[in-house]
């Protein structure tokens, strides 16, 4: 299960709406094919290690088992690609087994209903944590009808967004500024308040360094158009560069205010956005974090600048990061889950969850 999850993990930017799905095939304690789902539209992961397994002139299905991360589909209505577990009943696999079960609560748990119908012994649950932190976005979808939301902030080591006169650039390395555009390659939205748009006129596309195409030649940049939503409504003459970089009908702009769940809704049922990366400002992070509305925490720490907060501490000093309400006490605090910390050329990276999502442990129907 461990090569599953590591195959599934392969896969390159945004699968969403899809999981991210690893399969291997094993006989006699061997693998004997593997593979994982590259986009929608293509293949499962069932069937590129079903393809693996016979490009190799495997045939025994009937003595095999296979390891997947997640619970084989059943076919159902509005799928570019057929259901797996008629697939894996036809081949005569002895034994599936899958990480979890599909977080869907429409058809959660009918998928081993169907292997087992076929006289196919099923196991569930095994690495189920593990798989469900690498399908965290896809597991909110199902379940809660909601963009995964993943808030990006940078900030000098003592927690400033900029010195006194505004100024942000740049607080971190190329490495981090890298790190960005990989992270908005892997969502497929961008979310930005109306007051970053007018003081930065950002770009908000990804921008990836691709390996050089002959030996000896400089890299060339690979540019790709992203989904942006701005909070807010900025002057026309700022939005150019977002325009010019993602095209007008990748533009989503939100003039009204309301609950931010009475606007992330329609963002995942009317323009099908599921993991939405948000760059905004002190202002826009703090709406988000007050109003619970945050996932996961990726925050770029400059540890090469230390601006302070002058000398009355008990002023709210200027361009801090988080513009929300001082709390007293660490009961009262937002908590948040981490994960990982690197580091990256001279800055740190924390990466930390706030809702940490599960896949049902039986099968449930709505």
């Amino acid at each position: 299960m461990a090569r599953a999850l590591e195959l599934a993990s392969q896969a390159d930017g945004c699968l969403l709406p899809n999981p991210k799905v690893g399969a291997v095939i094993v006989y006699k304690e061997k693998i004997v094919g593997e593979g994982f789902h590259r986009g929608p539209g293509l293949p499962h992961a069932e069937v590129e290690a079903i393809r693996d397994a016979e490009r190799k002139k495997f045939k025994n299905f009937s003595e095999a088992e296979i390891f997947i991360n997640l619970e084989p589909c059943c076919a159902f209505e509005k799928k570019r690609t057929p259901g797996c577990a008629p697939l894996l009943v036809q081949k005569k696999f002895a034994r599936v087994i899958a990480a979890h079960l599909d977080p869907n609560p429409k058809v959660s748990g009918d998928g081993v209903k169907e292997l087992k119908k076929g006289k196919i012994k099923v196991d569930v649950g095994c690495l189920a944590n593990q798989a469900a932190e690498l399908n965290q976005a896809f597991i909110k979808n199902q379940q809660l009808g909601l963009p995964y939301v993943t808030i990006k902030m940078a900030t000098t080591f003592d927690g400033r967004m900029a010195d006194d006169f505004g100024s942000s650039q740049w607080i971190t390395g190329t490495e981090s500024r890298a790190s960005v555009h990989l992270l908005r390659h892997q969502v497929d939205a961008v979310g930005v308040g109306k007051n970053t748009v007018t003081a930065d006129q950002p770009f908000l596309n990804a921008r990836l360094t691709m390996a050089p195409a002959k030996k000896g030649s400089a890299p060339s940049p690979k540019k790709e158009a992203k989904m942006v939503v701005v909070f807010g409504e900025p002057h026309s003459k700022s939005l150019s560069n977002i325009v010019k970089a993602n095209g007008p009908k990748n533009l989503i702009i939100l003039k009204e205010r309301a609950p931010l769940r009475d606007l992330l809704r329609p963002l995942y049922e009317e323009h099908g956005i599921c993991h939405l990366l948000v760059e905004g400002g002190p202002k826009l992070i703090a709406s988000f974090l007050e109003e619970g509305a945050v996932d996961e925490i990726i925050h770029f720490f400059g540890t090469g600048y230390l601006l302070g907060f002058g000398q009355n501490t008990l002023q709210s000093p200027p361009n801090l990061a988080l513009k929300i309400p001082r709390l007293k006490r660490l009961e009262a605090s937002i908590k948040f889950q981490p994960k990982e910390v690197s580091l990256l050329g001279s800055d740190i990276c924390a990466r930390g969850f706030l809702h940490v999502y599960r896949p049902y442990s039986k099968s449930r129907k709505s």
